[in-house]
């Protein structure tokens, strides 16, 4: 046998159902270069038989998928055209129809797994249900916002602040009810002045509507400070 197997036999070992045998699964052994080359074919032959046997209810690509496979297939068409203007020269196994084929899935594979990681890597989306402008209360305080948004994960509060000045206290923010008789802490802001807070349907419906940024001191003391920052309502 030569030193390697040409094209034409290693598409056929590929393309074949069982295993190699004989002579040339001996030389699949021994010689890394070939079977690098019979393994890239062999799973190219998996999954165009994959292919083959897709549902017939499967989603398809969008069309740019196709689009891109398209591109890929006239590449090789152009490289074709080169060849048979050559001096007879015969063509490769790995540019016959067959690997156009091949080439093609590879290439939707490749794209449609692209796009899934995409799919399942993109933020949930979210909705507004409540929004409030927070208006300063201290001087050395800036206007701020809040809105309630709601996703798969449920609802939150999400608060936008600047960066307040806190040398050595912490903020913390609070829901107020409307009758301004009750309040419930639901966190504590970073320093960066942006966070979101998971919060229930109840609270909203029991009238917590009122949000509250106070600034706290490290003295054990879990009541509001009464040194609110911001404050404002929100509304639907």
């Amino acid at each position: 046998m030569s030193s390697h197997l040409d094209e034409d036999q290693l598409l056929d070992l590929a393309l074949a159902e069982t295993d190699p045998v004989g002579d040339a699964a001996a030389h699949l052994a021994s010689c890394p270069k070939c079977t690098s080359t019979y393994d890239d074919l062999r799973l190219g032959s998996q999954l165009l038989r994959a292919a083959k046997g897709m549902p017939s209810g499967a989603v398809a690509p969008p069309p740019r998928v196709w689009e891109a496979v398209q591109a890929s297939l006239d590449e090789t068409d152009a490289t074709d055209a080169t060849l048979e203007q050559g001096s007879g020269a015969r063509r490769p196994a790995y540019l016959t129809p067959w690997f156009y084929g091949l080439a093609a899935v590879l290439v939707l594979v490749g794209l449609v797994s692209g796009l899934l990681i995409n799919q399942g890597t993109r933020a949930p989306s979210e909705t507004v249900v409540a929004q409030a402008a927070l208006e300063p209360l201290a001087e050395d305080a800036e206007s701020s916002s809040a809105r309630i948004v709601e996703s798969g994960a449920g609802l939150a509060l999400v608060v936008e602040a600047p960066r307040f000045q806190v040398p050595s206290d912490y903020l913390e923010v609070w829901l107020i009810n409307e009758d301004l008789e009750r309040m419930v802490s639901v966190g504590v802001l970073d320093t960066d002045g942006s966070q979101q807070f998971p919060i229930t349907q109840r609270m909203l419906d029991e009238g917590y509507r009122i949000v509250d940024i106070s600034r706290e001191q490290f003295d054990d003391d879990s009541t509001h400070s009464g040194d609110s920052l911001v404050r404002g309502e929100l509304a639907t």
